[in-house]
Formats: C-alpha cells, structure tokens, sequence
C-alpha cells in the first residue's frame, strides 16, 4: 500500500473503508477489524473513524492492527466515533517472551474413561 506524505500541518486523513470489514454479527452487535495502514497513535485520533459513522453501531468494537501496536477498542459514540480501549492499545508494550519452559501436558482423564481403563 503506498501511502502519501503529509506535509507539517496538514491534518491526518480519516479511515480507508477498504481496510475496514466485519469479523462477526449476532444479535445487533458487530465486531469490525481495521488494518492501519499507519501508526496506533494516529488511528485511535480523534475523528480517525469519522468516514465509519454511519457504520457503527455504540456497543461495536474493532479490532486495530497497526505498524506498531493494535488492540481491541469499544466503540463509545456513534455520532461522532470514539473507541475506549477494551484490551492492548499500548504500542509500547513488551513483546511477548518465554521466560520458562511451557509445562507437560497431562493426560485427561476423560480419554482413560474413554479407553476403558486407567
């Protein structure tokens, strides 16, 4: 995706709908997933989502994917789209690391039931 330079001052463009689509829907709610083409910080801005206001619905939300981060944000306001943090959203969180080894995995004991012995 090429993506145009904005000069000094010049106010940040709103959210390509192409890069938005659904993920699921029941029961009047939607979950949306949007791929920034930018930043985290400059998709959660203020009036990013404008151009999706007839498309969301207050209780929606939309999970982000940014260059640098991304999360699962509440769509607060339809009128004028605002999205709280639901989960992630620091673009400057720790990458994951494995500090001990995973466990064993144990058996279940529904599959010795199953197998008809211990």
């Amino acid at each position: 995706m090429k993506r145009e330079r904005r000069g000094k001052g010049e106010e940040p463009r709103g959210a390509d709908l192409a890069a938005l689509s659904i993920l699921a829907y029941a029961q009047g709610f939607t979950l949306w997933h949007y791929r920034a083409g930018g930043g985290l910080a400059e998709t959660l801005g203020p009036g990013f989502f404008a151009p999706a206001a007839r498309l969301f619905e207050t209780g929606d939300m939309v999970l982000v994917s940014a260059r640098d981060g991304g999360g699962l944000f509440l769509v607060c306001d339809k009128r004028k789209p605002t999205l709280a943090p639901v989960l992630g959203a620091l673009p400057e969180a720790a990458p994951l690391s494995r500090t001990a080894p995973p466990a064993p995995r144990r058996r279940s004991p529904l599959r010795a039931v199953l197998r008809g012995g211990p």
